[in-house]
């Protein structure tokens, strides 16, 4: 997403709108138009969003725990099989 963010930025768009805008481009642009403007509207995007290079858009910090979240457990295992 972030090359279509980059380009929304150089025109001075808001990246939704610009992707609602390029939807068209694609074979299932209404579905993914809907889906978008409901995701949107659940995550409050509007009053969220900061365009690239926003000195309000500052990165999450991320959350790290070194590896110590099993410490004293047994890891889990997943195993893969074929149904015949």
């Amino acid at each position: 997403m972030s090359a279509l963010e980059d380009t929304a930025a150089v025109l001075k768009m808001d990246a939704l709108e610009f992707f609602l805008k390029n939807l068209q481009f694609t074979k299932r642009g209404e579905v993914y138009a809907e889906e978008l403007k409901i995701a949107a509207d659940l995550i409050g995007y509007k009053q969220k969003a900061h365009p690239r290079g926003d000195p309000n858009n500052r990165p999450h910090q991320a959350r790290n725990w070194h590896g110590n979240a099993h410490m004293g457990r047994p890891r889990p295992s997943v195993g893969v099989r074929r149904d015949d």
